[in-house]
């Protein structure tokens, strides 16, 4: 043995020679270091012994960071151990074969003992190097479908670096769960008097409880994954569980990244004698978990008794950081004794238990509480039940990462993840571990987590459920024992047999490989090996010296649910409002929601919507701005009071008063002249406040980007300081989208249009342009446009961010909107043009909001584009600005980020798009299946019966107008019919159809869009015409726009990008096809024969099923995680319209709440026999529910409008007896609506405002409910000017009703504000 550590003790000496070397450069400082080099390791036998005996000294005269130090120290260690292992072998007899002796495991302890006191980085980088190999076992339940695999994967290059297809693949077990009978026990402990559960085979360990009674709990059955992997323990070491098809194409991702970390003391021991084995123990859970949604800081913080640590905007205390307690048996150095038996008792092994669980909710009884989580179980260093020695866990350790920007193996690099979001820092604080010892005779052992109040001692809440860790070793260890002996007899046996037969073989044994698979999943390989060594029937066969488990959340009572009122801001009125609802009457809005039980406040998008300079502006979807607030929003009565004192401030506000007044008398809102009277007092205060501004040497007006204390030092009042100072740091914390915003909007006033387009050399916008015309001492627009745009923001910031932090004060949480789309006039667009698709437009496929589509005239967006610039920066920065205000955020559409409705910008309706990315079809298929005239199928033509259908008697002239004539067969006996007898309306008797049966008519070019022929001069309605000219021409319009239509194929989508020869001309795809949607209404469809119909229909429903479904999962999984992720905002998506029926299950993987509208079933409830209405009660938990919502009509409206559907209604939904169905929506009615919703497993319970309204009987008799439409999405021009007769202040005082409210939301077990 000595002579093995010398050899050794040379090879580190080589390696460390070779290490310093490489490292010099020069040839004549190499020569120098090696010969340094030389002299100190030829002297270094000569220093040992002397060093044996004065060894403090050495130390202290020696550099700690030596090379010499260092072969000393390892020199010292490896004498003791040597002197250890012999001493050793004394003991044991002098065996050699024993365990303890063996060359590999002495060179483990050799390891281990090098790494308990040594902290030089160089030293650890040398022993990691030595490490001894680790088996990893991995173990999950998860419940697949047939043909899922799950396979394990991992940072390092040994699990596959996140490649699916290169991970452990995992082998499964089928486990029947059988009927357990289990009896209630009452704990005697005064510190909790709650009943809990236990089974028979506690009894021995339960003590201090009585029994109470009897049940049986059903059993079930599930899966177990298991899998084995040796390789280099590298800490901290990260792995991931994901669900593959058999083709290891992904499809659904664990949801955290594990973190696998040991105490220093238990990874030491891992390479200690023995084999080491690392077992982990998870718990495999979705996205869509009933606690991830507090992983979201900005809505925890909100709704939760207590922040999480780092807690940032407006967090008042955070979570304790607490130290996890000390077990006394890993204290007591037990790892690092050796066996006393030498036969491997097993009760005399020790194993170490790591517990990992989160608890995002710790709730307590007392404010201002310390509370942690605490671990209770049947062995002995878990107090065998006993809560007063209960395990304290701490939180002082992250072992989970956020999950990456993808589900792709490419995206699950480091450099993606830590530039994606910031909020992987989440998890601190609420990432509980703790590390005990026991030993196998006690495995498995049975545990639950509690949350403890530590003032006080006391158990806040428990864990209803017990969970298992381990399996019984000893019964594992005795059944592999038996099968060894049995094949070993068998083995003999056969080998007898042979030796009978034709002699032995010589040189052959069986040998039995220990610990290289999971003993209790694969039956012990066999395999011959030329030794001469005989078959023993001894076995090395242990339990893991380590078992992790990570147990996911903790395991509560009851799911977080609350409830929440939605209502946009413009409709709001008080006192004090001027034409529409503002930013300050959040404040009273939130009022209303503290009484009424509501902890979540939703608004419509409050973006910049100015594009037209008119009432279409009150569009809230088409922003001018993704990042800028719309100054409408703005109360100009609540600035600062030095501000309004100036010259002629009194005529100002008597002003401000007359139009209050004259405004507030209309029932809906004005939008016009509000924004006008807003817009005009806001420049005269901002010329009040430009005046108060420091100038620089030149005269100029500070740009508000320097330091506070030198623009501000010639003010003399501390408020004006303090406001200009407040003005300077937004500006300054804002510029990246503020310079171009204030730009964009002087540069639109002065040109009188936002169509950036048309300004010239000023329509492409770079960085030099934006800074020069904001700067303060060139820029002739900066005073009266660039800074006045930055006063306008600065103040409408400070309103909207004071009425947020008003609401958190009360737990109440506010919901923002991001909408899908941004306007081509819009500064977004001029500042990035190449993230967006110019010739295209964005909408909606018909659905239930519009059977012929929605064309929104939104450019699309290139995604590729957006991912190359900076991996969705532009989507990301959006989000970092609503988080300034919002603990919420409902995406608008998120369809689209699946797949987005792509018009051609020559069409006007939304009927003729086609989803992109989408799979073409190509023309091999539809001549594969017979369909060889393609023109015929995507060029719009008509026939004489198409003409006569269309335009009755005026066929013929419009034929001759828009039309150019074509003949089917040139041969025809009708081709010599007289075209100008047609025209004339000549020919007898014979109808149009039948005289010209050998004809068909195409589009002139002129008139062959949508576009054309609404700007066509010859069917323009002009002022004054007759009514019957008017409905003439109309009934010309329409038949010409619904030939254009007639159609069954759409050809590929313009792409000025692809271009032919030099000409650089924009082509076509000419053999991609798309089918129409709704193809079967069109008159070509119903023409076609049918085998014909058969096939465009067979083609068309794979189209847009299952032939796109995994390209629009793909695109999901790339864009929404890189976006969401970026955000410490709950995301909740709007996925209403044409839903493919897999988009719920896939929004439940990325961790995205739907929405339930009840009028709209879900895709998951197409196989109940009651599709019209969703049933809320079987709605999933992570979901949005509510009876309406602003793109539909409100309850009341919807209930009213259809006789039968109101029997339906309330006869199979509300369960009452049809005959007493009342014409009208009653109070009684919608207090029943609003009972159901809450009652709801969903997560989060929203109602629209006038629909909580309706159940008040003042309110349902004052207002038409067919005039509380918010939104008419068929009409494309809609008129967004809703607003609510009754006063905030009123809807405050009503006791009755918040009362009522309050009252159901507490009843249906939702949390109600503090």
């Amino acid at each position: 043995m000595c002579e093995r550590l010398r050899i050794y003790t040379i090879i580190i000496r080589v390696l460390l020679f070779c290490e310093v070397c490489l490292r010099i450069d020069g040839a004549a400082e190499k020569c120098t270091v090696a010969f340094v080099l030389f002299c100190v390791l030829f002297f270094h036998s000569r220093l040992l012994f002397f060093c044996t005996n004065k060894q403090q000294q050495h130390k202290n005269f020696l550099p700690s960071h030596s090379l010499l130090s260092l072969l000393l120290v390892h020199s010292e260690k490896k004498k003791d151990m040597m002197s250890a292992t012999r001493k050793s072998n004394d003991d044991d007899g002098g065996t050699r074969n024993n365990t303890n002796g063996s060359p590999l495991q002495i060179r483990g302890q050799m390891m281990a003992s090098m790494t308990l006191d040594d902290d030089d980085d160089d030293d650890e980088k040398m022993v990691r190097k030595l490490r001894k190999e680790i088996t990893f076992k991995f173990r999950v339940k998860f419940y697949t479908k047939w043909g899922e695999n799950v396979v394990v994967c991992g940072k390092s290059q040994a699990m596959g670096e996140y490649d699916a297809t290169k991970g452990a693949w995992m082998s499964c077990e089928h486990i029947v769960l059988n009927t357990v009978k289990t009896k209630t026990k009452k704990t005697k402990n005064n510190a909790d008097e709650k009943e809990e559960e236990e089974s028979f085979e506690d009894d021995d360990e339960d003590s201090g409880e009585e029994d109470e009674g009897e049940e049986e709990r059903e059993g079930g059955d599930e899966l177990l994954w298991t899998a084995t992997k040796t390789m280099r323990w590298d800490e901290p070491f990260e792995y991931r569980y994901a669900v593959v098809d058999s083709h290891g194409s992904v499809i659904l991702w664990d949801a955290p990244i594990r973190i696998a970390k040991l105490e220093r003391q238990t990874s030491r021991a891992l390479t200690g004698n023995g084999e080491n084995v690392v077992e982990f123990t998870d718990t495999f859970e979705r996205k869509n978990h009933a606690e991830t949604l507090f992983s979201k800081r900005r809505f925890a913080e909100v709704v939760l008794d207590k922040v999480l640590a780092g807690g940032q905007g407006g967090a008042t205390h955070a979570a304790a950081v607490v130290k996890p307690q000390p077990c006394e048996f890993l204290r007591s150095g037990i790892l690092s004794g050796k066996k006393n038996d030498a036969n491997g008792d097993a009760s005399l092994r020790v194993v170490v238990l790591r517990f990992q669980v989160k608890a995002m909710r710790m709730p307590s009884k007392r404010p201002g509480s310390k509370v942690s989580v605490r671990v209770t179980g049947s062995c002995q260093s878990l107090g065998k039940w006993d809560r007063s020695r209960a395990m304290r866990m701490g939180n002082d350790e992250c072992f989970e990462v956020l999950s990456p920007a993808s589900s792709d193996a490419s995206e699950h690099t480091v450099k993606d993840r830590n530039n994606t979001s910031s909020s992987n820092d989440n998890n601190n604080g609420y990432c509980w571990h703790l590390e005990v010892a026991c030993a196998s005779s006690e495995l498995p052992v049975r545990y639950k987590y509690e949350i403890w109040d530590d003032d006080i001692e006391q158990v806040i809440e428990s864990e209803e459920c017990k969970r298992t860790i381990g399996i019984d070793w000893d019964l594992k260890k005795r059944q592999f024992d038996e099968e060894l002996l049995r094949k070993n007899r068998n083995n003999n046996n056969n080998n007898n047999n042979n030796n009978r037969e034709g002699g032995e073989i010589e040189g052959t044994s069986t040998e039995i490989n220990d610990g290289e698979e999971d003993a209790e999943k694969t039956p012990t390989r066999h395999r011959a090996t030329p030794t001469k060594k005989k078959t023993s029937t001894s076995s090395s066969y242990e339990p893991p010296k380590c078992i992790v488990a990570s147990d996911g959340h903790f395991a509560h009572a009851k799911a977080f649910r609350c409830a929440g009122v939605a209502v946009p801001v413009f409709s709001l009125r008080s006192s004090k409002s001027l034409g529409c609802g503002e930013f300050s009457d959040l404040k009273l809005m939130a009022d209303f929601c503290r009484e009424s039980g509501f902890r979540i406040l939703q608004l419509l998008p409050v973006n910049d919507t100015r594009v037209h300079g008119m009432w279409w502006d009150s569009y809230p979807y088409s922003s001018l701005s993704v990042h800028a607030l719309h100054p409408m929003y703005l109360r100009v009565t609540e600035l600062d009071q030095e501000e309004l004192n100036f010259p002629g401030s009194e005529e100002m506000t008597k002003f401000i008063e007359a139009k209050r007044r004259e405004l507030q008398e209309l029932k809906d809102v004005d939008y016009e002249e509000t924004l006008r009277v807003k817009m005009f007092v806001a420049r005269k205060l901002h010329k009040r406040f430009l005046a108060s501004m420091p100038t620089t040497e030149s005269g100029s007006y500070a740009n508000g980007l320097g330091s506070a204390s030198k623009s501000s030092a010639g003010v003399s009042s501390n408020s004006k300081k303090a406001l200009i100072e407040s003005f300077e740091r937004f500006v300054s914390e804002n510029q990246e989208w503020l310079k171009p915003y204030a730009v964009f909007c002087a540069l639109a006033e002065i040109f009188q249009t936002t169509e950036h387009w048309l300004w010239g050399h000023l329509a492409k916008c770079d960085d030099k342009l934006i800074e020069k015309l904001t700067d303060p001492e060139t820029s002739p627009i900066y005073s009266e446009g660039v800074h006045f745009v930055y006063y306008l923001q600065w103040r409408l910031h400070m309103q909207l961010k004071e009425a947020s932090t008003y609401l958190k004060q009360f737990g109440i949480a506010l919901k923002g909107d991001l909408p899908i789309g941004v306007d081509k006039r819009s500064v977004d667009v001029w500042r990035k043009p190449e993230l967006f698709r110019f010739y295209t437009n964005t909408g909606a496929p018909p659905d239930a909001f519009d059977k012929n589509g929605q064309n929104w005239k939104f450019p699309t967006y290139d995604w590729e584009q957006m991912k190359r610039d900076g991996n969705y920066s532009w989507w990301r920065s959006r989000l970092r600005s609503m988080e300034k205000y919002f603990s919420l955020v409902r995406v608008d559409h998120i369809l689209g980020f699946f797949r987005i409705w792509e018009l051609p910008a020559h069409c006007e309706s939304g009927i003729m798009g086609r989803f992109r990315p989408s799979v073409p079809i190509s023309r091999q298929e539809l001549e594969a299946v017979g369909l060889w005239d393609i023109d015929r199928l995507t060029i719009p033509r008509a026939d004489a019966s198409d003409l006569e259908f269309f335009f009755g008697a005026r066929a013929a002239e419009v034929a001759a107008r828009f039309f150019d004539e074509n003949e089917l067969f040139s041969n025809s006996s009708d081709s010599n019919v007289n075209r100008a007898g047609i025209i004339g309306g000549g020919g007898g008797d014979l109808s149009f159809t039948k005289r010209l049966q050998n004809k068909y008519w195409t589009f002139k070019p002129e008139y062959s869009t949508e576009v054309q022929i609404l700007k066509c001069e010859q069917l323009k309605i002009r002022v004054g015409s007759p009514d019957w000219l008017v409905a003439e021409t109309n009934e010309i319009k329409n038949g010409l726009l619904e030939l254009t239509r007639n159609v069954c194929l759409l050809r590929s989508a313009y792409d000025p990008s692809a271009t032919e020869g030099v000409h650089s001309v924009a082509m076509f795809d000419k053999d991609a096809f798309y089918p129409r949607f709704d193809m079967e209404r069109t008159r070509l469809f119903q023409k076609l024969e049918c085998w014909q119909r058969s096939a465009l229909s067979r083609i068309s429903h794979e189209h847009y099923t299952t032939r796109q479904r995994f390209l629009w999962t793909q695109n999901a999984h790339t864009t929404i995680p890189a976006i969401t992720n970026s955000t410490n905002m709950l995301v909740c998506g709007e996925d209403l319209g044409l839903v493919p029926d897999f988009v719920p299950g896939e929004m439940q993987n990325l961790g995205i709440f739907g929405l339930r509208i009840q009028r709209m079933p879900a895709p998951e409830q197409g196989e109940n026999n009651n599709s019209e209405f969703g049933i809320p009660s079987r709605y999933p938990y992570d979901t949005v529910c509510s009876p309406s919502c602003h793109d539909t009509t409100t309850f009341r409206a919807w209930f009213e409008e259809d006789e039968n559907r109101r029997k339906k209604y309330y006869s199979q939904i509300l369960g009452q007896d049809i005959s007493t169905t009342p014409k009208r929506c009653t109070t009684e009615t919608m207090r029943a609506v609003i009972k159901q919703h809450l009652e709801s497993p969903s997560a989060l319970a929203i109602f629209a405002l006038a629909d909580v309204l309706a159940m008040d009987t003042n309110y349902i008799n004052e207002r038409d409910p067919k005039e509380e439409t918010i939104n008419d999405p068929t009409n494309s021009r809609h008129y967004w000017r809703f607003r609510f007769r009754t006063n905030l202040e009123d809807m405050k005082k009503n006791e009755q009703l918040t009362g009522e409210l309050k009252k159901m939301v507490f009843e249906s077990g939702r949390n109600v504000p503090k």
